[in-house]
């Protein structure tokens, strides 16, 4: 592990302050426009390494120096108490940070707080097809989005598609194998005072519906809200629910 980046955190509106944490892939600028929806919040949305306008380094930071990145930026920008979103692999950095910022809400959507001995070997074998220069784009509309919006909306596709660009792959790759190490933070909800909400479609290939039962079962006030016939990317198949959740949750 090496020393903390610095992130670049993009910032608008005022209010209660609501940290996004987006995925992997995924582009942090998605969720930036996601501050016009909501009004009377303070939206901050970090760029973790790699990603938008924060620099990949050549060196790998690893998990725990990426976490504490964000604490030193969210402290660094007066943010005290956050509600904390995070969207597949960013809930589970939301998850984490709120042990360490005294959130105050935190949404999983598409969420999971601990892998089984399956997928890490799935993303350890993801990473290793990246390493290899092996193209996966092909198999990312159907892993994120539910047949039925990609028949509806074909559009998408493409948008999902384009996740894979986000990042330079070598970082892709180090993030892959850092979550493969991940520990699990389930056996540590229930120390959260904080409301936890995981949202999930019913079709996630992605990342199942069963992880946002263990978060919300785990929790000491979880919440389970499970989205019929959609996939893993909530914020195509079923943005207006997913932000009509969010205000509700994190508007306190």
């Amino acid at each position: 592990m090496t020393d903390a980046p610095t992130l670049h955190v993009f910032e608008a509106g005022a209010g209660p302050a609501v940290v996004f944490i987006h995925g992997l892939p995924s582009p942090p600028e998605e969720l930036e426009a996601l501050a016009a929806d909501l009004p009377g919040m303070r939206v901050l949305v970090p760029h973790l390494p790699g990603y938008g306008k924060t620099p990949a380094s050549a060196a790998h930071h690893g998990w725990l120096a990426v976490q504490a990145a964000l604490v030193r930026a969210l402290r660094a920008r007066d943010v005290e108490r956050p509600a904390l979103v995070g969207y597949s692999m960013g809930a589970y950095r939301a998850l984490s940070l709120a042990f360490e910022t005294a959130a105050r809400a935190v949404v999983c959507i598409g969420g999971f707080a601990e892998l089984s001995a399956e997928e890490r070997a799935g993303m350890a074998g993801f990473a290793g097809a990246l390493r290899n220069n092996v193209d996966v784009r092909a198999i990312l509309p159907e892993r994120f989005l539910s047949a039925a919006h990609r028949a509806r909306h074909p559009s998408d596709d493409a948008i999902v598609t384009r996740w894979i660009d986000a990042a330079p792959p070598h970082v892709l790759v180090e993030e892959l194998e850092d979550v493969a190490q991940a520990p699990s933070l389930l056996h540590r909800l229930a120390q959260l005072e904080c409301p936890v909400l995981a949202r999930t479609g019913d079709l996630d290939l992605a990342v199942p519906a069963t992880h946002a039962r263990a978060i919300a079962n785990a929790a000491k006030h979880g919440v389970l809200e499970i989205v019929a016939g959609a996939g893993h990317a909530l914020f195509l198949e079923d943005r207006e629910a997913t932000l009509a959740s969010i205000r509700r949750v994190c508007a306190a």
